[in-house]
């Protein structure tokens, strides 16, 4: 939740919008006075959510298609259920001249050195050999280009061939593939910036562990989840009883999925805005069958034998892939968190003989630290432990600092050293206020915001290229 990313506030808007619009469908607002409140609390969040997001414009193509069926099935009094479907289809359209508001009011213009065209997400999405997600080779190809004209005109060329290579097969294999990964949950558990900055002791020394414990509950979980969703709908449709609401949460489910499995491109991110849909669609169903499933009367035996069956298959997992999950690599502690490559990040000089030291606390053993360094640039790293005073020498690489070596639990000091006669440059991420590391970085003359270096902490000799993501093994 702490990473610069729209994915939280439109999960929250989704399910924010879904809760309203199920209150109303209840008639829960008694008085024109709460309806009038809670239409208004629905514009806002949903004019919120459109300026963070523009592709909560599915929301908006939602409301207009369940107000275009319902007037052409007349199966609904649409008294009771236009005002909040036009309400957020009025948010929706007025979010366009208010973002323009907001970027005059703070004089915000688009640098178009590094803006993409529209087209290059589409190109993307179309990247057979990287399942239709995010591709840093695409953007780096793209970002040399000279300008915004180019770019589009590149991209245009590219959708074309990759249309062509990969055929109506190859498009829907990619299709299958980017549903799949909307869909996927197996890395909700995961740090999305390559690495937790802190974690408890209890997490950490057992990390491989609680993490493939934790993926493997989130998929059972889903795949009954999404089963139950296909049963539910399967149930409404037979027996005629789709509200507006079931009708709307569908088709934010299809559009959501189909945006991205046809026109952009996917990550799995993406795919959490339908999880309060598909809640929503379940519960409906079972709400209206309340009778039916009394009547079922389920043994409590059963649910028991299936949890307990649920367990059984967890820990057989666990047992039959131990010695390969003991010796999986993983990030315990990390500061990840960098401005793009693509956007030309800009480093820190820093003056000969200071230095700039930032600290850091691990609570389980690791074997393999990393930072990220400038190419060229003469400053020494040196990472010691602060608890035993024991100082460990860093291998200076082309683009990275690192060691091999058992790096006990403990408090930590990374210090990057100048010790030349001329500024040499470093890599120091700035911000104005935001804690990216455990602690701030402290420089000789400290400055304006917040500072910290980028690195990581590892077990079993994993680390990442700190420019890609790319995972690399260390074996004997």
């Amino acid at each position: 939740m702490q990473v610069f990313y729209s994915d939280v506030p439109v999960y929250l808007a989704v399910a924010g919008t879904l809760l309203i619009l199920l209150k109303w469908q209840k008639s829960d607002f008694k008085n024109k006075r709460n309806r009038y409140l809670s239409l208004c609390l629905l514009f806002g969040e949903v004019l919120l959510a459109e300026v963070i997001k523009p592709n909560f414009l599915i929301i908006a193509i939602a409301a207009f298609l369940t107000l275009v069926l319902l007037l052409i099935t007349k199966q609904h009094d649409m008294r009771q259920i236009w005002p909040p479907f036009l309400t957020i289809i009025c948010a929706i359209i007025l979010s366009f001249p208010a973002t323009k508001i907001l970027d005059n009011s703070i004089n915000f213009k688009n640098n178009l050195r590094y803006e993409l065209p529209v087209t290059h997400w589409i190109y993307m999405g179309l990247n057979t050999s990287n399942g239709g997600s995010y591709s840093g080779p695409d953007t780096q190809a793209a970002s040399a280009l000279p300008n915004l004209k180019a770019r589009e005109k590149a991209d245009l060329k590219g959708i074309s061939r990759r249309l062509n290579t990969a055929g109506l097969s190859g498009l829907i294999k990619l299709w299958v593939t980017k549903v799949g990964v909307l869909l996927n949950v197996a890395n909700y558990n995961r740090s999305y910036t390559g690495g937790y900055v802190k974690s408890p002791v209890w997490f950490q020394s057992w990390q491989t562990w609680w993490s493939n414990i934790a993926s493997l509950v989130l998929r059972l979980a889903f795949v009954t989840i999404y089963a139950l969703a296909l049963i539910s709908l399967y149930r409404l449709f037979k027996e005629r009883n789709v509200t507006p609401l079931i009708m709307f949460s569908l088709l934010t489910i299809v559009g959501y999925l189909a945006f991205h499995t046809f026109f952009w491109e996917a990550e799995g991110r993406y795919g959490q805005a339908i999880i309060p849909a598909i809640f929503l669609i379940i519960d409906q169903a079972f709400a209206t069958n309340d009778l039916a499933l009394k009547k079922l009367k389920i043994k409590p035996v059963v649910p028991i034998l299936a949890s307990t069956a649920a367990v059984f298959m967890i820990a057989g997992y666990l047992k039959v892939n131990s010695q390969l999950i003991s010796q999986q690599g993983i990030v315990t502690i990390a500061q990840r968190s960098q401005l793009s490559s693509q956007y030309g990040p800009k480093t820190t000089w820093l003056p000969p003989h200071r230095s700039v030291t930032q600290n850091v606390t691990i609570d389980a053993t690791n074997d393999y630290f990393s930072m990220l360094k400038v190419n060229k640039s003469k400053a020494t790293a040196t990472l010691t432990n602060r608890s035993s005073d024991k100082k460990f020498n860093i291998t200076a690489g082309h683009t990275s600092y690192k060691i091999l070596n058992q790096l006990k639990p403990g408090q930590y000091q990374i210090k990057v050293t100048n010790p030349t006669n001329h500024r040499q440059k470093i890599w120091l991420v700035k911000t104005h206020a935001y804690q990216l590391g455990q602690d701030s970085a402290t420089t000789p003359s400290p400055t304006w915001g917040k500072r910290s270096f980028v690195y990581l902490f590892s077990q079993n000799r994993v680390y990442y290229d700190q420019s890609s993501s790319d995972i690399v093994k260390v074996r004997k």
